[in-house]
């Protein structure tokens, strides 16, 4: 807790890597309600603390927090924490702030329109110098009418909503790991220490107010009613967990092929689509089909950080090639496929998913780190402590391929 009070104080001090969105400036909205003390540490710095965290939530890990009450007060301390502090280490939610202005404030459909439509619109100043400003949103049309509810009321409203909503969302996926972990028969205190301790969901996800917690906690209801047997109920929170962001898809598959009772799930989740598709037509029209193609386009853009990409580095190759993207899709594919077989014949679906997940984080050529968010849920409802370990793994490997370019 003390080393994320001092980075986020950092961060509100004017650190340009913490924050990048302040890259030209760094108005009070913008930093916070934390007091600026100066103290604007050095990368080096920073980047000690972060991994001060990730020892820290390791041990939590291999030894289990015997304390329950302090355990949660310090998740939900840490998170209000993250929540005062600026948008850390992405510039994302002006994306979602400039794909919400599209629509409620310039009347232009964000699914036909990309943000280089409105280049003088003052919310192109906080987003990053590599944003693909050309690229029409890839993100889930429920989420897309959130945003526009806080963009009328002007950027700052927008940003301190959309953190407000994902603290939110990231306090609910956890009440719903412990929740669905007593009903596991797993240690609740554990499984919930387990997310809401991880410097990956604290610093990137919760810290940069990303969309995957939204995205996440309406999965993890699906989860939750799943597993006390409301299958009809849990198929449309799927839906809804899909029309946020599309990646939420894969752990419906797992779902969907662990469930007892498949057909009403996908009865749920089929009446729940149609509404909701029905809504999303009345408000994007028919724009809303080119959906699918910006999300193939997004999946084509390699990422500055990627496991492909430094392994091509570290064996003397220049760049992620035609061919190397082919053989981490096949890969993924073989393991999602040969996983998706393993719970037919039946293995706990939870852990099928996590160990997908698992393999997509490792193979995407196209990697951000808070995709971690759709891992440390469904591995803390897992019993599997091989699980765990290639999670804390899994977590190093993130930490060394954000925090050291392969350039």
């Amino acid at each position: 807790m003390l080393a994320a009070l001092v980075l986020v104080v950092s961060a509100a001090s004017g650190s340009t890597f913490l924050v990048p969105a302040g890259h030209s400036e760094l108005p009070g909205w913008l930093s916070g309600p934390l007091p600026n003390l100066g103290l604007d540490l050095p990368r080096a710095a920073e980047v000690a603390l972060i991994v001060v965290m990730g020892i820290a939530w390791a041990a939590v890990v291999a030894v289990g927090p015997s304390l329950r009450r302090p355990t949660a007060a310090a998740i939900v301390g840490l998170h209000i924490v993250l929540l005062l502090g600026p948008p850390l280490l992405s510039t994302d939610v002006f994306g979602y702030v400039a794909f919400g202005r599209l629509g409620a404030v310039h009347g232009l459909d964000p699914y036909s329109h990309a943000v280089d439509s409105i280049p003088l619109d003052p919310v192109n100043t906080y987003l990053s110098e590599v944003w693909p400003t050309d690229l029409k949103s890839p993100y889930g049309p429920l989420f897309l009418l959130a945003t526009y509810a806080f963009v009328p009321f002007g950027i700052p409203v927008a940003l301190w909503g959309l953190k407000l909503l994902a603290t939110a969302a990231a306090l609910g996926c956890i009440a719903l790991v412990a929740r669905s972990a007593r009903r596991l028969r797993l240690d609740p205190v554990r499984s919930a220490a387990f997310v809401g301790l991880n410097p990956l969901w604290l610093i990137w996800v919760v810290g940069g107010a990303h969309n995957d917690l939204p995205m996440m906690l309406l999965a993890l209801g699906g989860v939750a009613l799943l597993v006390a047997g409301s299958e009809r109920a849990s198929g449309a929170l799927f839906a809804g967990a899909i029309a946020v962001k599309a990646t939420a898809g894969l752990i419906a598959i797992f779902a969907l092929a662990g469930a007892r009772r498949a057909g009403r799930l996908v009865l749920g989740g089929a009446a729940a689509s149609l509404v909701l598709v029905g809504l999303f037509l009345a408000v994007f029209g028919f724009e809303l089909f080119l959906y699918p193609g910006t999300l193939a386009q997004q999946g084509e853009h390699v990422s500055r950080y990627n496991v492909p990409r430094h392994l091509v580095y570290l064996l003397g190759g220049d760049e992620v090639t035609s061919a190397v993207k082919l053989v981490v899709a096949a890969s993924f594919a073989a393991v999602t496929v040969g996983l998706l077989v393993a719970v037919r014949r039946g293995v706990d679906w939870i852990t099928a998913a996590a160990w997908a997940t698992i393999a997509f984080l490792v193979t995407s050529t196209s990697l951000h780190t808070w995709y971690v968010a759709a891992l440390l849920p469904l591995v803390a409802l897992s019993p599997s402590r091989r699980l765990r370990a290639a999670t804390v793994a899994t977590t190093a490997l993130l930490l060394v391929v954000q925090l050291v370019p392969p350039d």
